[in-house]
């Protein structure tokens, strides 16, 4: 038993991270056997194990080193945390009263992705949340900075100075905007808005009529300049959840691989807003 605990454990070095009906497939032991195994060891401090992410119902084991691989499995995550965790990888970090209150419950989920970091504002304690790969270190420097740059401005050095007119300013809400006028345009009404991120990610519910009838129609808007293979795929993890083919609306370019996911699946349609309409 002794000998095969540490098996196990080797398995789980080279081929982690890895679920317990692998280790069962491996070592031809009963899968209560391996994850038994497999618990051992991370009672002993030699495995770790997720705590949210899962492939169907079991956790992944993996050995201190192998964090960076669980970028692997993200498409397992159901698809609002899935969603969070994507955004808090490319962004690094996350201002907890900056996002919207899903995320925000999200964030607190997926803690396998997540680490938070309590500020002191004004007496006021703040979460921020830091991306679980990126560098302690470098977080707190750009939390500093963004709470620097907060500082409020003496009232008597304000009534000194002349006012100066400002430059008018884009609305923030300008791709939000467009996307609907375009949605308007092509006689699709939106209903029940979810904000991914503001003024670059939104969805929407809608429908539109065609020879067989009145097909619903989940929406997906993103702002980016370049859209990617993986950005299709989440939207088509979409049209799966909501049984009803996606329209994705952009801004932005395919890129190849995406042009060639985009070709091989029918239940995804592509718009750019300022170039194709839906006819």
């Amino acid at each position: 038993m002794i000998n095969l605990k540490e098996d196990v454990y080797q398995f789980v070095l080279t081929n982690g991270p890895l679920i317990p009906v692998s280790v069962a497939r491996n070592f031809k032991i009963e899968i209560l056997m391996a994850s038994a195994y497999l618990s051992e060891l991370v009672a002993n401090k030699k495995l770790k194990v997720t705590k949210f992410l899962k492939i169907g119902t079991s956790p992944l084991y993996y050995t201190p080193g192998q964090e960076e691989k669980l970028t692997n499995f993200i498409s397992y995550l159901p698809q609002r945390p899935k969603e969070v965790a994507l955004l808090l990888q490319e962004n690094k970090i996350l201002r907890d009263t900056s996002i919207e209150p899903w995320q925000r419950v999200a964030l607190r989920e997926i803690s396998d992705f997540t680490v938070p970091i309590k500020v002191l504002n004004n007496s006021k304690e703040e979460i921020f949340w830091r991306w679980y790969l990126f560098e302690e270190n470098e977080a707190v420097n750009i939390i500093n900075k963004f709470m620097s740059q907060e500082k409020p401005i003496k009232e008597d050095s304000i009534q000194e100075k002349t006012p100066i007119k400002e430059p008018k300013r884009r609305s923030p809400s300008n791709f939000e905007n467009e996307v609907l006028e375009y949605l308007a345009k092509n006689n699709l009404k939106a209903s029940n808005k979810i904000i991914i991120r503001k003024n670059s990610d939104l969805e929407f519910e809608s429908s539109m009529q065609t020879n067989l009838g009145n097909v619903n129609l989940y929406i997906k808007a993103k702002k980016k300049p370049s859209i990617s293979d993986s950005d299709l795929s989440l939207a088509l993890n979409l049209s799966n959840e909501k049984k009803s083919p996606v329209l994705f609306l952009t801004n932005g370019k395919l890129t190849k691989k995406a042009e060639k996911f985009l070709s091989q699946n029918r239940l995804l349609l592509f718009r750019n807003i300022y170039e194709n309409n839906m006819q």
